[in-house]
């Protein structure tokens, strides 16, 4: 497996059981890679309609806008389980 499909499983398993949150919660929670190939990643699996922006969010005026995994995220982490 390619080094880039490694590091967007390892992102959305810990999405899948880790929770919603922000990218740099998100960094700091999985640490699988350097901080700007991160945010190409991310930006990646949100182009691909695996990740989106949650819901109902209190803290977008300060910055804090919280993703989460897709319906697609979701079964895609179920599949390769």
């Amino acid at each position: 497996m390619g080094m880039m499909k490694n590091l967007g499983i390892a992102l959305l398993e810990d999405m899948c059981f880790g929770g919603a949150g922000s990218r740099k919660e998100i960094w700091d929670r999985t640490q699988i890679c350097f901080w700007p190939q991160f945010k190409r990643l991310f930006s990646s699996m949100k182009a691909q309609g695996m990740i989106e922006v949650a819901p109902l969010q209190q803290d977008v005026d300060n910055g804090m806008i919280q993703f989460q995994l897709t319906k697609a995220g979701e079964d895609f982490v179920q599949s390769v389980q």
